[in-house]
């Protein structure tokens, strides 16, 4: 029986940023798949969903200093949602104080290299190196 990786979750729209994101993850190893969602509502909806299934994302990328992403945090934050730890990658200037501390990794100049090596970075946690070569 193979297991399927945990998902990426990506909180942003930006064609641009869903294809470094998708380059990114193809010199990953683990095959982790990317669901692409950009309203807050969709956002909290998929996260309570999979809390219940016992299938939350490996990680969640965001725009640290985005309104939506501050108010991400405080509801993941918020105990009576029962979300589960979930590793965070800001892209761009990370979220201010009290969020600052919710996040696992920072790219402040989005590349598809920076992203790998935060990726490599929150998702080292999940098993053997993440890392299989190098961005093209």
């Amino acid at each position: 029986m193979t297991t399927r990786a945990r998902p990426i979750l990506l909180v942003d729209s930006d064609p641009g940023i869903v294809a470094l994101v998708r380059k990114a993850l193809g010199v990953l190893k683990g095959d982790h798949p990317l669901i692409v969602v950009s309203q807050p509502a969709e956002v909290r909806q998929y996260l309570v969903d999979a809390s219940r299934s016992n299938t939350s994302p490996a990680a969640i990328i965001l725009q640290g200093r985005a309104p939506a992403a501050t108010s991400l945090l405080s509801w993941m934050d918020d105990p009576q949602h029962a979300i589960p730890k979930i590793r965070i990658v800001a892209l761009g200037s990370p979220p201010s104080l009290p969020h600052f501390h919710r996040v696992d990794a920072a790219v402040e100049l989005v590349t598809a290299e920076a992203l790998v090596d935060a990726l490599c970075e929150v998702l080292r946690d999940n098993g053997p190196a993440p890392w299989s070569g190098k961005v093209q």
